[in-house]
């Protein structure tokens, strides 16, 4: 009788531990990923805003090996941003597309949740953009 007492009363404790402690870490974590990734959205969206401005300042946008450092040489931000996982942006100018990307908390091509990349791209010839 003792033992399916205390049995079911450390069931009891790990299920209000579970409900009361671990619930709310779980919480906490999901929100900080969720707001890391909106941080890299906002940062490509000043990436983004540069980027146009330096095209109409120059009439193209800055090649590969120029990438984002050009916009600091441009005076239009002080400084790169790194993303919210301490990696640079990626930064593409093909024949058609400009492309930043965040390649999100493992820093590598692909991904699945944190670790996804967050993108903005758009075609040279517009000024619109994908949003991530």
């Amino acid at each position: 009788m003792w033992r399916s007492l205390v049995k079911f009363m450390a069931c009891l404790f790990f299920s209000w531990v579970t409900l009361f402690v671990f619930l709310p870490i779980y919480e906490e974590l999901t929100m900080l990923r969720h707001n890391k990734q909106s941080m890299a959205t906002s940062h490509l969206r000043i990436y983004k805003r540069c980027l146009v401005q330096y095209f109409e300042e120059n009439a193209k946008y800055p090649n590969n090996e120029q990438g984002l450092s050009s916009l600091v040489n441009n005076e239009c931000i002080n400084r790169l941003i790194i993303d919210p996982w301490d990696h640079p942006y990626v930064y593409t100018l093909s024949q058609n597309t400009v492309s930043i990307a965040s390649l999100g908390s493992d820093g590598k091509l692909g991904g699945v949740n944190e670790a996804s990349d967050i993108k903005m791209e758009w075609n040279i010839s517009q000024k619109s953009c994908s949003k991530p």
